[in-house]
């Protein structure tokens, strides 16, 4: 055979493998915000949405995958919805796909942010075990950067502080988070007893808000004295610090 023929019938097969390609992915289409970034020590969830053709195939539990950039599909996932499928060791039970796959959801959640899981990540979605419907969303990169922890405690209180009144001293850990739960401390100067007390709140998203108070009755050895709340990270053994300087008003009597 003339090889400027075999060229031609290469060149038009690679052609039609482009377009039958091309007509896959506009089938297949992948919603993320990228690039993401964390902060170690917190967690972030990363909202996320995808379709697939429509082959009237019913789906039989339907799985989805996410794995680092590179991987092939016989190496452990990051986080998947299959309880059959290998985890990697550095982020089992900290990557989390909570999103329902069944609604077209691969949201995914990161627990105890740490700067090994700066990287690229993609979504693998299988109909069923069986089905011709596998498809990696590779061309739609998940690209997370962690930096160092930044935010600090949010610390709040009454908008008077009052000789002899009971006083109640808030501090909210920064990030809104379900992983392992931050350490909160005081640091008070004043050498008076008071109270303080741990607890947290269940958001909506499925993370959770970390606070604790301090309560001590007011007196004018509280004036011009500081106040520290440290939140620590156990998981990255990482910490940070707010600090507040109170100020005490006299209560006068008529």
């Amino acid at each position: 055979m003339d090889s400027r023929l075999q060229l031609r019938q290469l060149v038009n097969q690679f052609q039609r493998f482009l377009c039958d390609d091309e007509d896959i992915n506009k089938y297949y289409t992948l919603t993320v915000p990228s690039p993401v970034t964390a902060q170690e020590g917190l967690c972030v969830l990363i909202p996320c949405q995808f379709t697939i053709q429509e082959t009237g195939e019913a789906a039989e539990r339907p799985r989805g995958y996410w794995f680092i950039e590179g991987d092939a599909m016989s190496d452990p996932s990051v986080a998947s919805n299959d309880r059959k499928r290998e985890i990697r060791e550095e982020t089992r039970g900290r990557f989390k796909l909570v999103g329902d796959v069944n609604q077209w959801d691969c949201s995914l959640r990161i627990d105890d942010v740490s700067t090994r899981d700066t990287g690229t990540y993609f979504f693998r979605y299988e109909h069923s075990r069986s089905s011709r419907i596998k498809y990696n969303y590779n061309i739609y990169p998940l690209r997370v950067t962690v930096t160092r922890l930044q935010d600090k405690p949010a610390i709040s209180l009454p908008d008077r502080v009052i000789t002899g009144e009971t006083v109640t001293v808030e501090c909210t850990a920064p990030g809104m988070c379900s992983g392992t739960a931050p350490e909160i401390t005081w640091s008070f100067e004043s050498k008076s007893e008071y109270n303080h007390s741990f607890y947290n709140t269940d958001n909506l998203n499925g993370t959770r808000t970390n606070k604790s108070t301090i309560t001590f009755t007011a007196s004018r050895d509280h004036n011009n004295t500081h106040l520290s709340c440290t939140a620590f990270f156990p998981a990255v053994r990482k910490q940070s610090t707010s600090s507040i300087t109170l100020t005490v008003e006299c209560k006068y009597s008529l």
